[in-house]
């Protein structure tokens, strides 16, 4: 057997990553079997009440035990310059407490701007490790790029603790030793949340500043706070956010679809209930005051957010529709083509972030507000892009020359002029697929939304479903 310390350090990782995804494929497989306690609870959404689904998915069923670790609170020094205060627990309403991981510069441990990472996987899980031995990963960052100290998709208290920073993990309501009910995507977690902000936000190391800052899981809950309004809550970055779980995760164009959902929901680990939505999408597959409970009320936001959006990620749409929500003025939006990870955790990125930050945490009058509303990227073939980060004023954009294509069952084509034939396209779905095709003559950007109307006969069956 050939022994590792004499393999190549690159082939030694490989070798590891092998091993991580084997047992990541081998849990897949056992957490369909994983025997989760069951409770129905009675709760009212508006003027109706609903049996809500949850399950029990404590740290002892494995998978989050390696990342949960035991509860220890203490204290310690990071690196010579960085205090890690190590689960602090506060006390919340309804006779819960939650756990909090604090870091700060040690050469100035008070009145600092505070940037919150609230997350429900666990504050501790991650350990800036690209590849885990589990579910979470950030795919395209290299080893090394994030610290041991910062959460999944989170921001990293190495960095920001050395511009001056104080950063906090905290662990939700009913999440690794929180105690409770973990109320992700809803407005009793946005309540949660704003309770947890307005008491950091009291503190001695804190100046009464404090933002929220994370990407995809960490931005959603983003809009979940911020809606609830907490006073010390100064301003957000929800980069890559879905902020409707029933149009923008759960049935995306209308077709029930939860396996991911389940997959995220059934990994959250801690003493408290889980909500179980995957099971509530096959109770009531409709829209309701249970779903409408988790369309996040963006509009009532009014505070200053710095937002991004990927054409590659399936946030697109929450974080584009979340930033048309907003009623605030202050509100900038970024789209890009990069995936969530490597966009959040870039340097350039960074640096960009700060700016905000500093500008509103800490009220530097850097220029921020010069930062035009929307900057996108507009990609040609490959990886190439047209233009990056092209200033505009609005978005959708105001110059938007809104173009009908008809389609054209003769020649699956599509015509700028109405087709007055009448002509059918017959295919099997189960097999089979179809497609309509236009050759641009000049170059042309497509930018924005765009729009399908389609008239479609069912024959030999009674089911159709579109996306």
């Amino acid at each position: 057997m050939e022994n590792e310390k004499q393999l190549d350090p690159e082939i030694l990782a490989e070798k590891k990553q092998q091993e991580r995804e084997a047992n990541m494929a081998r849990f897949s497989k056992q957490k369909q079997t994983i025997d989760y306690q069951h409770a129905d609870f009675e709760q009212k959404f508006g003027n109706d009440h609903y049996s809500v689904h949850y399950n029990k998915q404590p740290l002892s069923l494995g998978f989050r035990t390696d990342f949960y670790d035991e509860l220890k609170p203490s204290v310690e020094i990071i690196d010579e310059d960085i205090r890690y205060d190590r689960d602090v627990k506060v006390e919340i309403s309804q006779e819960r407490h939650v756990y909090l991981d604090i870091y700060r510069p040690l050469n100035q441990l008070n009145n600092l701007p505070v940037i919150v990472a609230y997350t429900p996987y666990g504050k501790r899980h991650w350990h800036g490790s690209s590849v885990t031995p589990g579910l979470h990963q950030a795919l395209g960052v290299p080893r090394g790029t994030i610290s041991k100290m910062a959460a999944f998709e989170g921001p990293d208290p190495s960095f920001w603790c050395r511009q001056g920073y104080c950063v906090i993990n905290v662990d939700a309501p009913g999440v690794g030793h929180s105690t409770g009910t973990n109320s992700f995507m809803t407005s009793q977690g946005g309540r949660d949340g704003a309770e947890i902000i307005d008491w950091i936000g009291s503190q001695n190391f804190s100046n009464g500043n404090v933002g929220l800052a994370g990407n995809s899981g960490l931005a959603m809950v983003q809009w979940m706070i911020a809606a609830a309004k907490p006073k010390h809550l100064v301003c957000i970055a929800p980069w890559e956010g879905t902020n409707d779980l029933y149009r923008e995760s759960l049935c995306v164009g209308g077709i029930p679809g939860p396996a991911f959902g389940d997959m995220i929901f059934h990994d959250f680990r801690g003493p408290g209930w889980q909500e179980d939505p995957g099971y509530m999408l096959k109770e009531f597959p409709l829209m309701n005051s249970y779903w409408n409970d988790k369309r996040l009320a963006v509009e009532n936001i009014r505070i200053p957010v710095y937002a991004t959006a990927g054409y590659s990620h399936f946030h697109l749409h929450g974080a584009i529709t979340g930033f048309e929500r907003l009623k605030t003025r202050k509100k900038w939006l970024r789209l890009h083509r990069d995936f969530e990870w490597p966009d959040f955790n870039r340097s350039e990125n960074q640096i960009d972030l700060l700016k905000f930050f500093d500008r509103y945490l800490r009220n530097i009058h850097n220029g921020w507000e010069m930062t035009p509303r929307i900057r996108l990227e507009v990609m040609d073939a490959y990886e190439y892009d047209y233009q990056t980060n092209r200033p505009e004023d609005d978005f959708p954009l105001a110059r938007t020359k809104y173009t009908k294509y008809f389609l054209n069952a003769a020649d699956r084509s599509l015509n700028s002029k109405a087709i007055t034939e009448t002509k059918t396209v017959k295919y099997d779905s189960q097999k089979e697929d179809i497609s309509f095709n236009y050759t641009f003559v000049n170059d042309t950007e497509l930018t924005g939304h765009f729009k399908l109307h389609l008239w479609l006969v069912l024959k030999l069956m009674m089911l159709m479903f579109l996306y």
